[in-house]
């Protein structure tokens, strides 16, 4: 087992033995991504924060071999690559740190248990964990500071629920001398205050009990500006009473006086994850001065909203001893309650008498004001409605403090502190579930359990209730669960424990919308992909985008549409499957199939936009016509269509399966031949392959030829690239014929200089110079300069295959001219890294770098991330003709984080083909030989 080690100077074992981690700069990369796991840390910070006194010339190839150097000691799957940056995975109880927050949350939970013994041991265990001052070898300020702060200031609250537990187990004798240190060296913790001053009274030292109290308030007031709280005040109160309670309670009883209402709920015994939620609400509450508080909890239904209130009311109900008030504002029922009638219970609850309550709404709401004037009470107003149920239940002025959670964002309140909060993360949603179940179930099978887990989606609610199954269900295994929460035609269903549903919950948020929202809302579940933005919607339900956005909006303000960056709006998962429900109840056929088409279309025609803005090459498709009112995504230039691509990329992938899932064949061909240039660009080969195949088929059962050559030709291009040559040249060889006998001439000629490319690559040098003069002729009879460039370029190719390095040159040169007159710079830029090859054979070592660093240039401007790893290569192998050099190997390593960042399958094995290159071992004369 490997152990990383925080609180003290940073350290690494593995299997009990101590592993070096050399050097400042080491240390900082490794605290670095252990303070973010499992989060990514991008380059640019790592680069930051390792040379904060400035940085190198070439900063990442650096942190690349720090990286790398930092894999050799925890080993290689230990830091993944992310673009751009890199991530560290742990594992639960790795990371001291974390093992520290998870024994104190433990003590927590058995100090409001009443289990004295079991919360003393764990706060005692967690303080132990503690060597010195937290990454104290670690020299960046920056990187440091924030989390020097969060440590200590919980290793106080640790000792304080030991001090606790060890106050209410007997041991007052040996706490006073640690207390009075404690309250020295932290003079404004008014806990550690009367935690000293009960240690006195129970030894029997009344007057120095009383001394201490004074002392105490002194500081507070001349240091701090503020009076005791309550904890500090009763408690004098009592020792002066000689109150014989103290010496039975850490925490005395009230003193005689109004009644103090103590409505909370019971807290979850089994309440899991929300640390740092929990920690800024009793922030917010307990440090307002004479100001009230109200921080709103915002979130969809079953996230959790009602739980983290009640919890923290708990956590911090000491800090408000003028008691705690709750009520269920019911918004999710027929009837919420009205402000009038909530006011009579408060004033109940604060020792009004029924006869004496006014009836009159307003008059309630005075004296209810007036009663929290002087008191520092906390008021939890759950599951509200509105900011108008909310307004007269607010205090007027005084210490109390107000929570409110709410399905809505409560906009008309001012001076809210809001919190919106998200699911749970996974290594939280599988404690959750373990807790309730008991580990040793869950833990039977941990792939079954991450499976239920993974299908609840985060949501604490279907959490609780896949659990609750089991429970209920003596006969079920954790993998019985599994598998039928795998039909999602039926995970709502199972999703059920007797009168708790996630459906229940989650029609709440939905008979509150508007006829038109609803409409929306429910054809939004009919879409497979990840997000949309307002266009896509807009096409999606007919509508234009501004009037979507409206529609979206709403739902995001209930929390049924996630809304994670501005004009992107998504579902969670188990809201998609409510939404795709109420589509199939309330839509009729026709309705859904037209609104799925409307989408995909819409799709098609911005992808074909902004491959036009790509590539010089016309695509050649007939699109299907956009339904009118709508518009399509538009393009001005190269940048923006690269963009959109990037965003859209993962939803145009969903669009072409959904075509092809729905029926929709023409849909699902074109939309593979209109994102080709992109994923070509981008060298996303694996999307590539998917989508072409899919295409494939789709044009096969259309028994559409020109749809079929399109996809045979594509799928070719990029077995060809993966070096899947057998597959590339059968590919290829059914293009030509098809697209011959379609009389599609210039589709033929771009087949053609492919196939004998493929030949040439497999060493037929005598068919493939035949094939590609064919293509040539071809091309130049139809005026195609692209498919002229591709036969030239690839006769180059072949040429220097058969050592006719002068053939090959000029072949390339003349390839190069034909694609300057077709505007394809990527393949202009691909085509004079090859010359530069040649030029370099032929012993011209300058002329080939300027010509690899010109096509560099070229495909760094274009974001060609396949050609710029490929130009890289070229370069380091130039660079390393003559044995191996330090810019040359960073070069090499610089394409890899490209081949990385692409998800390219080649990176791993240049990785390792690198990696076996020893200081004495020249380059091969290309890099990507090596590779095939």
């Amino acid at each position: 087992m490997t152990e990383f080690a925080i609180l003290g100077p940073l350290v690494v074992r593995e299997d009990g033995r101590e592993l070096a981690i050399a050097g400042p700069r080491q240390r900082t990369l490794l605290a670095a991504l252990l303070l973010r796991a499992p989060g990514h840390v991008s380059t640019d910070e790592l680069c930051d924060l390792i040379w904060a006194d400035g940085q190198p010339a070439d900063a990442p190839a650096a942190l690349h071999v720090l990286v790398n150097r930092l894999r050799q000691r925890l080993g290689k799957d230990r830091i993944l690559t992310r673009n751009p940056g890199y991530i560290l995975q742990i594992d639960a109880g790795e990371l001291d740190a974390a093992v520290f927050r998870g024994q104190l949350d433990a003590a927590r939970a058995a100090i409001d248990a009443g289990q004295w013994e079991r919360a003393g041991d764990l706060a005692g265990d967690a303080l132990r964990l503690w060597r010195a001052e937290p990454l104290a070898d670690v020299p960046s300020d920056d990187l440091c500071r924030d989390e020097r702060h969060r440590l200590h200031a919980l290793r106080l609250e640790a000792l304080e629920v030991r001090v606790q537990a060890d106050l209410q187990r007997g041991r007052h004798d040996g706490l006073v001398v640690e207390l009075q240190d404690l309250t020295r060296e932290h003079p404004l913790r008014e806990r550690f205050h009367a935690q000293l001053i009960l240690a006195l009274y129970r030894t029997g030292r009344q007057s120095e009990a009383l001394a201490g109290y004074l002392e105490a308030r002194r500081i507070l007031i001349t240091e701090g500006g503020v009076e005791p709280g309550s904890e500090l005040r009763d408690l004098h109160q009592r020792i002066l009473a000689n109150d014989p309670a103290l010496e039975l309670t850490e925490t005395p009883a009230r003193l005689a006086g109004p009644p103090v209402p103590t409505q909370l709920p019971a807290d979850v015994a089994d309440f899991t994850g929300r640390a740092g939620q929990a920690a800024e609400l009793g922030r917010l509450l307990t440090t307002a001065g004479s100001q009230v508080v109200l921080t709103a909890l915002a979130g969809a239904g079953g996230i959790g909203k009602t739980t983290l209130a009640v919890h923290v009311g708990h956590l911090f109900r000491d800090q408000f001893g003028d008691g705690q008030l709750y009520v269920n504002l019911r918004a999710g029922g027929v009837t919420p309650l009205a402000p009038g009638e909530v006011l009579a219970r408060f004033l109940r609850g604060l020792g009004v008498a029924p006869t004496a309550i006014p009836t009159e709404e307003d008059e309630r709401g005075a004296l209810y004001r007036s009663m929290l004037a002087d008191r520092r009470v906390l008021v939890v107003l759950d599951d509200a409605v509105d900011a108008g149920q909310v307004r007269p239940l607010l205090p007027g002025t005084g210490d109390s403090a107000v929570l409110i959670t709410s399905r809505g964002r409560l906009a008309g309140l001012d001076g809210v502190h809001r919190m919106t909060l998200e699911v749970l993360d996974d290594a939280e949603a599988l404690a959750l579930f373990e807790r309730i179940l008991g580990p040793d179930q869950a833990r039977v099978d941990l792939e079954a359990s991450a499976e239920v887990v993974r299908m609840c989606a985060g949501l604490p609610l279907a959490i609780r209730l896949a659990a609750g199954r089991l429970v209920a269900e003596l006969d079920w295994t954790v993998r019985t669960l599994a598998d039928r929460l795998a039909d999602q035609s039926r995970r709502l269903d199972e999703l059920a424990v007797e009168d708790r549903a996630v459906r229940g919950s989650l029609a709440v948020g939905h008979r509150r919308l508007s006829a038109e929202s609803a409409r929306v809302f429910r054809l939004l579940g009919l879409w497979h992909g990840p997000d949309l933005d307002r266009r896509a919607a807009g096409a999606l339900v007919g509508r234009d985008p501004e009037t979507a956005e409206g529609l979206l909006r709403a739902l995001s303000g209930v929390y049924l549409l996630d809304n994670p960056e501005p004009d992107r709006y998504a579902f969670h998962d188990l809201v998609r499957i409510y939404a795709s429900e109420r589509a199939a109840a309330e839509e009729s056929p026709a309705g859904r199939r037209d609104a799925v088409r409307r989408l995909l279309t819409w799709y098609l025609h911005g992808a074909a936009a902004a491959s036009g803005q790509l590539s010089p090459v016309p695509l050649r498709l007939e699109l299907p016509e956009l339904d009118p009112g709508l518009s399509p995504a538009s393009f001005t230039d190269r940048k923006s269509a690269l963009a959109w691509f990037e965003t859209e990329r993962v939803n145009l992938i969903a669009a072409a399966d959904q075509a092809r899932a729905e029926g929709f064949d023409e849909l699902a061909w074109m939309l593979p031949a209109a994102v080709r240039a992109f994923l070509h660009l981008r060298g996303h080969w694996t999307d590539y392959v998917h989508l072409f195949r899919a295409g494939l088929d789709a044009a096969r059962r259309l028994g559409d030829l020109r749809g079929e050559g399109r996809m045979l030709n594509g799928l070719g291009i990029v077995y060809h690239a993966l070096f899947r040559v057998e597959e590339a040249l059968d590919c290829y060889q059914r293009a030509v014929d098809i697209r011959r006998a379609d009389n599609d001439r210039q589709g033929e000629a771009m087949a053609l200089a492919n196939l004998g490319n493929t030949l040439s690559t497999l060493g037929r040098y005598d068919e493939a110079i035949p094939v590609l003069n064919r293509g040539l002729a071809l091309a130049r009879e139809v005026g195609d300069h692209t498919a002229e460039g591709n036969a030239l370029n690839n006769l180059g190719v072949a040429y220097g295959h058969i050592d006719q390095t002068e053939a090959a040159a000029d072949s390339y040169l003349s390839a190069i001219e034909a694609y300057r007159s077709s505007g394809h710079r990527e393949r202009q830029g691909a085509t004079m890294n090859a010359l530069g090859v040649v030029r370099r054979t032929q012993g011209d070592r300058a002329e080939a770098l300027r010509l690899m660093h010109e096509a560099l240039a070229i495909h760094q401007e274009l974001g060609a991330r396949h050609q710029e790893a490929s130009a890289l290569l070229s370069i380091g192998d130039t660079l390393c003709q003559d044995g191996q050099t330090p810019e040359g190997r960073s070069h090499w390593f610089r394409a890899m984080d490209i081949l990385d960042e692409i998800g390219d399958p080649r990176a791993d094995a240049l990785r390792a083909h690198l990696a076996s290159l020893t200081p004495d071992v020249r380059s091969t004369p290309n890099l990507w030989a090596a590779l095939r």
